[in-house]
């Protein structure tokens, strides 16, 4: 048997690229863009009284740009839903490591434990919920983005293969 000729192992190597670029651009964008999507209406969410369990601020070590530090502010709450109790830590959509740490410091004076707070959560899942209804998760914008470009570039290419094979 002969070895495949360059023409022929180009085609397989794009032909992989194509399905690569497909499956990794889906994979990307479907769990973004369902965090987008229960965070589109959060002003319609609904409101339940909670109870700070702690207040802390997280540290991560980052690089020389930071003087190697970012800080978040990590705030564990609980809060009781149609009898169920629920517990998260999720601050806001927003949630990104800065390098103020006196800011989160400030944030986190804020919220001492057994404060009773107000938590929004979102109807259809109590278990999504946040503190602040502000901001959105530049991550999950990024990754639903990126992903949609791949998927199509891919879905694009496979359909100039498709094409190419039905002449």
């Amino acid at each position: 048997m002969s070895d495949p000729s360059p023409s022929r192992l180009m085609e397989r190597i794009m032909n992989l690229l194509t399905l690569i670029f497909l499956v990794g651009g889906i994979y990307m964008t479907i769990p973004s863009a369902k965090v987008l999507y229960k965070i589109q209406n959060v002003q319609q969410w609904s409101e339940a009284e909670g109870t700070i369990i702690s207040a802390e601020v997280q540290q991560k070590f980052m690089d020389e740009r930071t003087n190697g530090q970012e800080y978040l502010p990590k705030v564990w709450y609980s809060f009781v839903v149609n009898g169920a109790q629920f517990l998260s830590d999720r601050f806001s959509f927003a949630d990104e490591f800065t390098p103020s740490r006196s800011a989160v410091l400030k944030l986190v004076s804020d919220y001492p434990a057994g404060k009773k707070i107000k938590v929004f959560y979102d109807k259809t899942d109590p278990s999504f919920a946040v503190l602040a209804r502000l901001g959105v998760p530049w991550k999950d914008c990024v990754l639903a983005g990126l992903g949609a470009l791949f998927a199509i570039s891919g879905l694009v290419s496979f359909m100039g293969i498709f094409s190419k094979r039905r002449v």
